[in-house]
């Protein structure tokens, strides 16, 4: 097993949500908005995870597909899809982007030793973008580190993308 990579605090809140039938959670604080579901505009020769990007309030917001990024099928999307507008830092650098996911869950507050450490085997997802796991109501809930989902490259490419698209 690997160790649980959360910080020393007795508590953490956590924004619940949805991709396909598993369940993710990330920092309440990283999350900025949920925003409806809208048409984004899709730009060429970029990753299939990346759908395009949307306006928000005058402001360019890249969004991606977490079911393609994480490799995660799912059919058809419901009226609860929804799109996350987070916060990312990577290398220093922070920014917005937008996650488009099943459905909003929850809000929870979570001890930390309510914290179970991710283990070694079995695991679709990349095991350095989760941190631990919540077994919680009878749900496995995976803690992601979202500022490790995408590598720097990922990131400088989305931001360059946002950044162009602007001066067009």
């Amino acid at each position: 097993m690997t160790e649980v990579k959360i910080k020393n605090e007795e508590a953490c809140t956590y924004f619940i949500f949805q991709v396909a039938k598993e369940l993710f959670a990330i920092e309440v604080g990283r999350v900025r908005n949920v925003l409806e579901l809208s048409e984004a505009s899709r730009i060429p020769e970029t990753p299939d995870y990346l759908m395009g990007i949307i306006n928000v309030q005058g402001d360019l917001l890249p969004v991606v597909e977490a079911r393609k990024k994480f490799n995660l099928n799912g059919g058809d999307y419901s009226r609860d899809a929804c799109i996350l507008s987070i916060s990312i830092e990577s290398k220093s650098e922070k920014f917005r982007l937008g996650v488009k996911v099943d459905r909003a869950r929850d809000v929870i507050k979570v001890q930390k030793d309510e914290i179970e450490s991710v283990p070694d085997m079995g695991l679709n997802l990349n095991p350095d973008y989760v941190k631990g796991i919540i077994n919680k109501n009878q749900e496995i809930i995976f803690i992601l580190d979202i500022d490790e989902i995408f590598s720097h490259e990922e990131v400088t490419a989305i931001k360059n993308l946002e950044s162009n698209q602007k001066d067009e």
